[in-house]
């Protein structure tokens, strides 16, 4: 291995790695360059170090270095940490489905002698819905309905 004028450098970063990897921390190129960034100005090196992704690559084949793609869910999230962070009164989910509001059933009850029983054929109209809350479920947003008519008359006297 050629000892380089980053030595310094890689040896603080190389410690830093070591010691985010044992935590258990996913580190991305981004966060890896950004420290040797940071690194660089704390020791006050006398080069200039642009920690290009030409840099980490070279940074990478000295140490023997490989990204490798995230599998799997090793950790849990710390909630204790997050709770400082999150307010569940200010974090909201909201996912949509479609209602098929014509449809008719798929299956209906028959004897075992009887043959399967002659369908309909099936409708296609639907409208979308929406629904949303906060995290800890005590703001119900009202429900959104997105069809094609302002008034469906399905619904009248509904709304």
């Amino acid at each position: 291995m050629k000892d380089g004028k980053s030595s310094e450098l890689d040896k603080v970063l190389i410690t830093w790695l070591k010691q985010r990897l044992s935590e258990g921390v996913e580190l991305s190129r981004d966060l890896v360059r950004e420290q040797a960034r940071l690194y660089h100005e704390e020791l006050g090196l006398n080069y200039q170090c642009d920690c290009s992704s030409g840099w980490l690559r070279r940074f990478k084949q000295r140490h023997g270095l490989k990204l490798r793609a995230v599998r799997g869910e090793k950790h849990s999230p710390d909630k204790e940490a997050a709770a400082a962070f999150v307010d569940e009164r200010t974090n909201y989910n909201a996912d949509e489905t479609a209602l098929f509001w014509k449809s008719t059933p798929r299956r209906a009850l028959a004897t075992d002698d009887a043959e399967s029983p002659i369908g309909y054929k099936a409708s296609k109209e639907w409208v979308t819905v929406l629904c949303c809350s906060d995290a800890g479920g005590t703001h119900k947003c009202t429900i959104l309905v997105i069809g094609k008519s302002l008034r469906p008359r399905a619904f009248k006297g509904m709304v």
